[in-house]
């Protein structure tokens, strides 16, 4: 037999589930996130209850990828939209003013990454830039960026966090990439090759 047979649903209807995110605005206060079709919702005290997060722009219905840069949500989705923020409390959301936006998005070193980007109509798929340190909403994107070690043909899949260390991965390549300060602060290293992951998130 069922475990529980009395549950509530999602009280909205929408299409596709595009994506869900559990969201920490501070120590106490956290939010389930979900981004159906091409809108944002959120949960309340975990309530059952989605509410939509008000966008001034719509974004594409497509699967999305969210992080949390110091109790700010950011997200993108994989049709490249540009990056938006909220801060937990605001009636709407706001998108970052940047020219790059990217499909994979993810927050180290004090810093945010957005990888396979769109610049100028033109697609750069093995390509990341990455913000001023301490801040989601300046880059310096005429100099901050650099491409995966990985051969032609291949695309960056993902970023992911192993013991703090952040490695971008391709469909053939892992590529550890560190923040060694100065001037040039983020270098990127080959670690494996012949060997990747093609299935984002994982």
């Amino acid at each position: 037999s069922q475990l529980n047979t009395a549950h509530n649903h999602v009280t909205t209807s929408p299409g596709k589930v595009n994506g869900l995110f559990d969201y920490a605005i501070d120590s106490s206060t956290r939010k389930l996130m979900g981004y159906f079709d091409t809108i944002l919702y959120k949960m309340d005290s975990l309530d059952g209850a989605f509410d939509e997060v008000v966008a001034t722009v719509t974004t594409s219905n497509n699967i999305v990828e969210f992080a949390n840069f110091e109790g700010t949500l950011l997200y993108t989705t994989w049709a490249r939209d540009a990056l938006r923020y909220w801060n937990g409390s605001a009636a709407s959301v706001t998108h970052v003013q940047i020219t790059p936006a990217g499909k994979h998005i993810i927050v180290a070193y004090n810093r945010v990454f957005l990888g396979d980007v769109i610049v100028s109509a033109v697609a750069y798929e093995l390509r990341f830039y990455f913000s001023n340190a301490g801040s989601y909403t300046t880059w310096t994107t005429t100099s901050d960026y650099d491409t995966l070690d990985a051969p032609a043909g291949d695309r960056l899949m993902g970023f992911g966090l192993l013991k703090g260390r952040l490695f971008g991965f391709s469909k053939y390549t892992v590529n550890l990439i560190s923040d060694v300060g100065g001037s040039d602060p983020i270098q990127k290293t080959k670690r494996i090759y012949g060997t990747g992951c093609g299935a984002p998130r994982t």
